[in-house]
């Protein structure tokens, strides 16, 4: 009887004392104006809205998902209202065809949530894949920002001239591009350079490392799996003098990063007529 009474009274005087209405619990469920404040430092800064700020706070971007990869220097990502194609900031699309192959496997890495910056409200540019707005995106796992990641792979050219006042960012870029190395995989320890194959006389290239993508003078050969007790099979259209002399091989991992030929990221073959073999 003594509890309902208690009970009662503090109903009846719920005006007076506010320790009768909401617990300190509820209290600390009430949104705040900064609801996490984390930061992200990139090499460069962000741009975002026309001004580039270093670190920014994640409060000032959108969450989204990184869903799938539109090109080398673009992705679509997941919004509240629906898909939205996205060309990452400060890069060009004037690629070889080894560098796009490069950037399209460290992009499907950063698949998953991100963080993403419009450069500037409402601005749009014909991507390829059709119109897109140009932004940062900052991977929330590594903290990394998505142009910088493709940077410093070796796997993007910084593109000249303002784009929804992103130019801030491009002198830093630049300098990025020019002072790092593309991430390496392993070496390439057993090679061959066939000239004519007895298959069709076509040119094929042999290495050790499995699904590894073979470029001959920036073109991507046809990979048709393990043989001859080598991991890749590279086949060309066209037989090995076809190409000439001082030849460009190079070659990725199944992950996306370049191999190496005696310690260097290519192999010059002198005369595309020769055998070559270590």
């Amino acid at each position: 009887m003594k509890k309902v009474i208690l009970t009662l009274s503090c109903l009846s005087i719920l005006g007076l004392f506010t320790g009768c209405t909401k617990s300190t619990t509820e209290e600390s469920n009430e949104p705040s104006s900064d609801s996490n404040g984390r930061t992200y430092t990139t090499e460069c800064g962000t741009v975002h809205n026309g001004e580039t700020k270093n670190p920014i706070s994640e409060d000032e971007g959108e969450i989204v998902v990184v869903s799938q990869v539109a090109g080398s220097n673009s992705v679509v990502i997941e919004r509240e209202n629906g898909p939205q194609l996205v060309k990452l900031v400060g890069l060009s699309n004037d690629l070889s065809p080894f560098q796009r192959t490069l950037a399209e496997s460290v992009l499907k890495d950063n698949l998953g949530s991100a963080i993403f910056y419009p450069s500037q409200d409402g601005c749009t540019v014909n991507i390829g894949a059709g119109q897109g707005t140009v932004g940062t995106l900052i991977n929330v796992s590594t903290k990394q920002s998505l142009s910088e990641e493709l940077l410093i792979a070796g796997a993007a050219k910084t593109k000249s001239g303002n784009e929804c006042q992103s130019d801030s960012v491009l002198s830093c870029y630049a300098a990025l591009e020019d002072s790092v190395a593309p991430i390496t995989g392993g070496p390439v320890s057993e090679f061959l350079w066939k000239p004519a194959s007895e298959k069709d006389g076509n040119l094929v290239v042999l290495l050790n490392p499995y699904s590894a993508t073979v470029f001959v003078n920036g073109q991507a050969l046809q990979n048709t799996g393990a043989s001859n007790g080598r991991g890749t099979t590279a086949r060309a259209t066209k037989s090995g003098c076809a190409f000439g002399s001082n030849i460009t091989v190079e070659a990725v991992d199944s992950q996306g990063r370049v191999l190496l030929f005696q310690g260097k990221t290519s192999l010059t073959i002198a005369n595309g007529c020769n055998r070559v073999e270590f």
